[in-house]
C-alpha cells in the first residue's frame, strides 16, 4: 500500500476590541483533502463488483472461474471536508470575582467521501456512516467564575439535527448537553507554603448534569456512540498533587 495523502488549508481573522477590555473574537475557514485512504472493502462481493478497477485482488482460473478473492486493506478513498470555526470570548473583573463568557461553534459546510471503486462522491453531511461523516453545527457555550482559589463554570454543548444512520427520514440531534465543573487550589486556600502541597488542586466536574439519555439509533448499540454516551450523568474527582 501507499501512504496516504493529504492537505488541509486554513486562513483565519482574529478581532481584539480596542474599546471593550477582553473582547476577543476569531473566524477560520479550513479545508481537507484527503486521497489515496486506506481502506476495507465492505465485503469479497465488492471486490468482486469493481474487480475492473481492482484487477490484483481477484484470481481466475483457465476457465475465468474466481478462485480467489483477496479482502484486505487498499489505497481507495477521496475525503474532501471544509467548514468554519468562530469564537468570541469576554473576560472581565467585578467585585465578586472574574467572569469569563464564550462562544464557539464549527460549522461544517460539505463533507463528501468517495470509497467504493467507481462510484460519485457522496455527501456525508449529516449522514453518519462509520467511513466517516459529521453534523452540520457543533457549538458550545460558556461561563466561567474566579476568584482566588475558587473557580466555577458551565458548559452547554449542542449538536444540530441529523438523520438516523441509513435513513433520510428519521432525525436525531438538536441536542444540548450541560457540563459543569468546579475547582479549589488547596495549597492556596488552606494557606499551606511547603511543596508540593502549596500547588495541590482538587477538582470535580460533573458531564451531562441534566442526565439527558441518548435516543435509540439504528446502530449495534442502540444509540449513536459518537455524539451521545449511554452512562448519562457522569461525575470525576480529581486531585492534583505536582511533584516538581
Amino acid at each position: 500500500m501507499k501512504p496516504e495523502k493529504g492537505t488541509a488549508k486554513v486562513i483565519g481573522a482574529i478581532w481584539e476590541s480596542q474599546s471593550i477590555t477582553g473582547l476577543h473574537a476569531s473566524v477560520n475557514l479550513w479545508k481537507i483533502d484527503e486521497r489515496d485512504r486506506v481502506v476495507l472493502p465492505s465485503g469479497p462481493q465488492a471486490i468482486i463488483d469493481n474487480e475492473a478497477q481492482l484487477p490484483s485482488l481477484v484470481t481466475r482460473g483457465p476457465s475465468g472461474a474466481i478462485t480467489d478473492v483477496a479482502w484486505t486493506y487498499i489505497n481507495f478513498g477521496t475525503y474532501i471536508v471544509q467548514g468554519v470555526d468562530y469564537d468570541i470570548s469576554y473576560t472581565f473583573d467585578t467585585s465578586v470575582g472574574r467572569w469569563i463568557a464564550g462562544a464557539s461553534a464549527s460549522q461544517t459546510t460539505k463533507y463528501d467521501t468517495s470509497i467504493v471503486p467507481g462510484s460519485p462522491a457522496v455527501s456525508r453531511l449529516n449522514h453518519p456512516d462509520s467511513e466517516g461523516w459529521a453534523p452540520r453545527l457543533k457549538g458550545r457555550l460558556q461561563l466561567g467564575w474566579q476568584k482566588g482559589a475558587w473557580s466555577l463554570g458551565v458548559t452547554g454543548r449542542y449538536v444540530s439535527r441529523y438523520f438516523d444512520y441509513g435513513s433520510d427520514t428519521r432525525s436525531l440531534g438538536d441536542e444540548w448537553y450541560t457540563d459543569l465543573s468546579a475547582t479549589v487550589a488547596l495549597g492556596q486556600f488552606m494557606g499551606w507554603s511547603a511543596k508540593p502541597l502549596k500547588q495541590s488542586k482538587v477538582s470535580l466536574g460533573v458531564v451531562n448534569a441534566t442526565n439527558r439519555l441518548p435516543r435509540w439509533a439504528s446502530t449495534p448499540a442502540g444509540f449513536d456512540t459518537f455524539q451521545a454516551d449511554i452512562r448519562g450523568r457522569y461525575v470525576a474527582v480529581q486531585v492534583s498533587l505536582p511533584w516538581q
